[in-house]
């Protein structure tokens, strides 16, 4: 599922670099790594983590 009201991260993104933290000129999204995450998450569970 994708989120289509990118207003508030694009809000969050600036109040970040406000904070003097930044992304050294990459941007990743969650969703860039889905499925790397789920595997994981099997994994985690199948452990009983």
């Amino acid at each position: 599922m994708r989120s289509t009201n990118t207003g508030k991260a694009h809000g969050n993104e600036e109040i970040i670099r406000r904070l003097g933290f930044g992304w050294g000129g990459h941007e990743y999204c969650a969703s860039d790594y889905f499925s790397q995450l789920f595997e994981l998450a099997i994994t985690l569970v199948g452990a009983h983590v």
